[in-house]
């Protein structure tokens, strides 16, 4: 995974020496895509370098549409598992903007109550949980439209201003038998992954120069602009235009 991530290390200083506008959605999933390649088939697919058939194909399935700086965490693996504030970080972005939602087969018997206490029978249906509004519901948290990063600090306070999602509200890798089973490796690889990178770049938004060059789409949701759309999972809209800055 190191290396992957070196490669994107390389590629962010590429695009900072330039500094052009350029998209970090698809920028970065290309990076995923090798991750992934290397942690589950075990194969370098090279994405972030050039064409490759396979990777390219996993993208196109992927896009259809219908985390110290005192530390060299190469040196230094264990100390993924021990960066509280980026994973606090990681956590609180994961609550605003999950990747994904989350369907159950209904079934004879089986029913779910409202918060009014309706009954509503799950038979012959197929029950969604679209996790972006749950978790921006304030019947499950306090002050659920803000990024507030210390939230997570403090997981097992009993005090009246614990700003915890109730339980079972957080579903970013979904909860029960049905959960992600990979969800310890993937914030693992998280934390490392911005602890690489977040010392050694600046990110700045470029939708307002975005805007300005393709002003039929200009639009906010929910008062953000980087507003999630379905394409597969969860991206953000027009790809999420930014400038990079190389730290020095």
């Amino acid at each position: 995974m190191i290396d992957k991530t070196l490669v994107y290390y390389d590629t962010l200083k590429g695009l900072a020496a330039k500094g052009d506008l350029f998209y970090l959605d698809p920028v970065t999933l290309r990076f995923t895509i090798d991750v992934t390649g290397k942690t589950i088939l075990n194969k370098s697919l090279g994405a972030q370098r050039g064409y490759n058939a396979l990777a390219d194909c996993m993208l196109n399935q992927i896009q259809w549409h219908q985390a110290n700086a005192e530390t060299n965490i190469l040196e230094s693996l264990n100390v993924a598992n021990d960066l509280p504030y980026i994973t606090t970080v990681i956590k609180e972005t994961l609550r605003l903007f999950p990747p994904d939602s989350a369907s159950r087969q209904g079934k004879l018997g089986v029913e779910l109550v409202d918060d009014q206490g309706h009954h509503c029978s799950t038979e012959n249906a197929i029950v969604f949980t679209i996790h972006t509004e749950m978790h921006r519901a304030p019947a499950y948290s306090k002050q659920p439209e803000d990024f507030l990063r210390e939230r997570w600090l403090f997981p097992n306070s009993k005090t009246d201003d614990n700003l915890l999602p109730m339980k079972g509200a957080y579903r970013a890798f979904e909860i029960g038998p049905r959960n992600c089973i990979a969800q310890g490796f993937i914030m693992t690889e998280l934390r490392v992954i911005l602890a690489l990178l977040a010392r050694s770049f600046d990110f700045a938004p470029a939708y307002e120069e975005w805007d300005r060059l393709h002003s039929s789409r200009v639009g906010t949701y929910g008062g953000e602009r980087a507003y999630q759309i379905e394409e597969g999972a969860a991206h953000p809209v027009d790809k999420y235009p930014r400038r990079v800055v190389e730290r020095v």
